[in-house]
């Protein structure tokens, strides 16, 4: 009995001190609720030290016992495509759309429509077509939902440029009809409906892993915190908006591929929800969950299910974790006010290099959270031990054209990465050559696509960079093929250096001196940082000492995992090579990031940067490393408590392993606390009776006219691009001068019919 109380003992310790610290270091409310969240963290690890398992979240649904998934989903999609068909054939829907709304003022039938314009555009499709691909249904569960996503991403934009060249215009009647013609046909026609129904049955408990859950709460309430500046969208939120607007006013002379092809995506959610413009930009941003739990079902791949605590431990470091910036900032709080020394943090060193993460906060580009779902879907598939290769070749086919019409840049690098990846043994050689096929396909089929597209504004970025990577990996893979033994010698060479004790222990060295240095070198060069700060503008330079500082305290555990690999081997005999593959991949990322950076300094932009490398991918098999050690860790002293027979010695080491668990999580997530606070802080902007003007004039005008505009310097053609006004070099006749208020550009397009807007450069100064 005693027993059980101070195991309990312990998860309440845990939680107070956890809450405790990180409630008094908040000054918001939603800080205060992060605290609390962190808290219940603390208790599920503590748990899991303790007793060896964590519980699971179990939710039973009795009135689906006869129904299977397929039908349900089936039924499900048919409903809302009929819903949002009839309202706007039948005149339902408003005829123009509304630019902002108060939460409250919105009605209760807009909010269905918005919820049923989700699922019809970035869900449900997506599941027919994976279901189409992958017929035994060997990947289910989340893993369907990412899949599901990335490919309703696809099969949008898709149909959006169908109507856009059939129609002129991004068409409503059209999308929902269309996509009703294909349920209609794959239900009926292929039969795929018929030889799926029964096989993926829904279960009677829903099991739900804790540590996830409470991940996906931290997030919604940093969203919440992010996004409640409800009048203006800040960040790159403005600038999506933008694009999508053109996109509806201006058809496809306004479609970017790459890094805009989810804009279509956007502006359907505008015209077949009708919700606010502003508003349903703000839900849109609650998308960039999808690359938290993506990482989550790769890393669950990964291992196969051998533990699914290290995908829960690698997701907690991934997403809730950051770097040392706390520390910079506490000291700066010493002389200057609370928010002055945020935002000094904030944009010392990259920006927000020493913030962020939650996934690096949201209001981060949509178009990047798509494309680093695609990544760790693919690295997903890369482990994906399936019979049907066909079902492999098609899906990584399919993700690669999806995270490409995104954002480019992560799958290039995961086909640099592959190249790498093609010389480890653990990776079979039939995955490698249906993934290297597929991704050799995908490259040849994006170039072909890109010179029949001249005409159109399209594949502008990633043109070059994509033929160089079809040659490399083309040479890459028959490299992995025809000198298959010399590639494995290499790599069980680079596995096995730790038997030469010396080498080995020299390089662990090495790494902690330089690890520690990197400090040193941090405090002491801190105007050094400050002076940087135009160079890191305009090419992400980072110094390569900001890297330990960034990665915080998972960069250490991954450290500590290098040093004392013993304990590692002990419990995770055949990830040996899994660790070391992860190290190298490391290390690459690092050099390529410098090479990114020498590239834009000494050549030519490659437009990408090399703090990019930093904030996303580094720290995602950072916390992979980090997450295998900590779980080592946590299970030998689990195995260690239980074999100590005094009670007091056993309540003393809980009580130790709590104290322990709640350092961990305040090192780890101060600075994400931080980054919090630091954009709930930030006060409303005013909305004014510009707001109703605005209004008036959506209700009276068509509300996207081919309004256009001469932009005297970047600032101005950049501010303006954000409304989705068209830039022209040849004004026609009327001209409209903007006064210099933050109102009057926010609204401007709203304001007037004229055919140019003429750009004052004193508006630049806001």
């Amino acid at each position: 009995m005693f027993e059980g109380k101070g195991a309990l003992l312990a998860q309440l310790l845990a939680f107070i001190v956890t809450t405790s610290v990180l409630a008094y270091a908040a000054r918001t409310a939603f800080g205060l609720v992060f605290s609390f969240i962190l808290g219940v963290l603390a208790m599920v690890i503590t748990r899991f030290t303790i007793q060896g398992k964590t519980p699971l979240v179990c939710m039973k649904i009795p009135l689906l016992r006869k129904v299977d998934a397929y039908s349900l989903l089936t039924i499900l999609y048919a409903v809302l495509l009929i819903l949002l068909l009839s309202a706007h054939t039948l005149g339902v829907m408003p005829k123009h759309l509304v630019f902002f709304r108060e939460w409250y003022a919105i009605p209760v039938q807009n909010y269905i429509f918005l919820l049923a314009s989700i699922g019809t555009i970035f869900f449900l499709p997506g599941y027919f077509i994976f279901r189409l691909i992958d017929k035994d249904c060997s990947i289910r569960g989340l893993d369907t939902l990412v899949f599901s996503f990335l490919l309703s991403c696809f099969y949008t934009p898709f149909i959006g440029l169908i109507s856009m060249l059939l129609l002129g215009e991004v068409s409503t009647v059209f999308f929902l009809s269309i996509s009703l013609l294909f349920l209609t046909i794959y239900i009926f026609v292929s039969k795929i409906y018929l030889k799926n129904t029964g096989i993926e049955k829904v279960n009677l408990t829903i099991h739900a892993r804790p540590m996830l859950l409470i991940v996906i709460a931290a997030f919604f309430a940093a969203s919440l915190a992010f996004s409640k500046d409800y009048g203006y969208i800040i960040c790159d939120l403005w600038i999506h908006q933008g694009y999508s607007l053109s996109i509806l006013k201006l058809g496809l002379d306004a479609v970017r591929i790459p890094l805009g092809w989810i804009h279509i995506g956007f502006a359907y959610l505008f015209i077949v929800s009708s919700f606010p413009v502003i508003n349903s930009m703000l839900v849109i941003n609650l998308l960039q969950i999808m690359p938290i739990l993506a990482f989550y079902c790769m890393v669950r791949q990964i291992f196969q299910e051998q533990s699914d605590m290290i995908a829960d431990i690698a997701t907690m470091f991934f997403s809730l974790f950051s770097g040392f910036g706390w520390i910079f900032a506490l000291k700066l709080m010493q002389n200057d006010s609370w928010p002055n020394a945020l935002t000094h943090t904030a944009s010392t060193v990259a920006n927000d290099t020493l913030f962020s993460n939650l996934w690096s906060l949201p209001g981060l580009s949509p178009e990047l959270g798509i494309g680093f779902t695609a990544f760790f879907a693919l690295v997903y598939l890369l482990f994906f031990t399936s019979k049907r290769k066909k079902t492999i070749i098609a899906l990584t086919f399919l993700i690669f054209i999806t995270g490409w019409f995104a954002h480019t840049s992560e799958v290039l690098i995961f086909v640099i990465l592959l190249g790498i990846l093609l010389l480890n043994r653990f990776i079979g050689r039939s995955r490698k050559l249906s993934i290297s096929s597929a991704l050799i396909a995908g490259l040849f089929t994006v170039l072909i696509v890109s010179q029949f597209s001249q005409t159109v504004g399209l594949f502008k970025v990633g043109f070059l960079q994509s033929a160089l990577l079809l040659v490399y990996l083309s040479v890459a893979t028959l490299w992995s093929v025809i000198f298959q033994k010399k590639s494995q010698l290499f790599m069980r060479k680079t596995v096995n250096v730790e038997h030469n004790r010396i080498i080995y222990t020299a390089v662990v060295m090495l790494i902690l001196f330089l690890w520690m240095l990197s400090f040193y070198l941090w405090v002491v060069e801190e105007t050094t940082l400050w002076n940087l700060c135009s160079i890191i503008s305009d090419v992400g330079f980072v110094p390569w000492y900001v890297y330990p500082i960034r990665l915080g305290i998972v960069g250490f555990f991954a450290v500590l995992a290098i040093l004392f690999n013993r304990i590692i081997h002990e419990q995770f005999k055949e990830m040996k090579e899994l660790i070391y593959t992860l190290l190298i991949l490391c290390g690459i990322l690092f050099f390529l990031g410098k090479a990114i950076t020498i590239a834009n300094i000494y050549i030519q932009n490659t437009n990408y940067y090399e703090i990019a490398i930093l904030r996303y991918f580094l720290p995602a098999f950072v916390s992979l490393i980090a997450a295998i050690f900590l779980w080592c860790v946590l299970r030998s002293v689990h195995t260690r408590i239980l074999r100590i027979s005094s009670i007091k010695r056993k309540l003393l080491r809980e009580v130790a392993v709590s104290a322990l668990i709640a350092s961990i999580l305040i090192m780890g997530t101060t600075s994400t606390l931080f980054s919090i606070d630091y954009w709930a802080d930030q006060s409303r902007s005013t909305i004014s009776g510009d707001l109703n003007i605005a209004e008036v004039m959506l209700e009276k005008n068509s509300p996207f006219w081919n309004a256009t505009f001469v932009g005297f310097s970047y600032e101005s053609m950049y501010i303006l691009k954000r409304l989705g006004v068209k830039q022209v070099y040849d004004p026609m006749a009327r001209v409209i001068v903007l006064s210099p208020t933050g109102e009057t550009y926010y609204f401007a397009l709203w304001f007037t019919d004229a055919n140019v807007l003429l750009y004052t450069p004193e508006i630049d100064d806001f």
